[in-house]
């Protein structure tokens, strides 16, 4: 499950068999993707799109803002106790579990999902350089600008 999901699960009694990071190592769970064509045509779109969520971390990751992220996210959640909320809010904002601070690409956790999608996918491809697949210039105009 992904974070803070696990949290309410195990809060109705159900139990944690393993932690992916424990078994697998980095794995990139969330990511922001387009396809190249639609880039070409929305360049100044995607850096504004990228300048907004990285603000959007600046402001989740500042503790004056902790009490109105618990608000926020208790309101999306609404059966999310204070204590869970509490909880959740601390594995999101844990750099080896949370949200990345800057929005940085893990690639040993690309690594990792390309070595799972060629051993579990289908049809069966080898995949191998998450290099093939990433264009950061977007994300460096984004964090160029902010």
């Amino acid at each position: 499950m992904i974070s803070p999901f696990e949290v309410l699960a195990e809060a109705k009694g159900f139990n944690r068999l393993a932690n992916a990071i424990d078994q697998l190592g980095h794995y990139q769970g969330l990511i922001g993707a387009t396809r190249r064509d639609w880039v070409e045509q929305h360049k100044r779109e995607l850096v504004a799109y990228i300048r907004g969520y990285l603000s959007g971390l600046d402001w989740l990751f500042n503790p004056i803002n902790k009490n109105a992220a618990l608000l926020l996210l208790r309101s999306k959640l609404p059966n999310m106790s204070e204590h869970l909320a509490l909880k959740s809010y601390d594995i999101l904002l844990d750099p080896q579990n949370g949200f990345s601070r800057k929005a940085e690409l893990s690639l040993e956790g690309a690594r990792m999902v390309l070595s799972l999608r060629s051993e579990y996918g289908n049809p069966r491809k080898y995949l191998s350089d998450p290099l093939k697949y990433l264009d950061l210039r977007y994300y460096k105009m984004a964090r160029a600008a902010a």
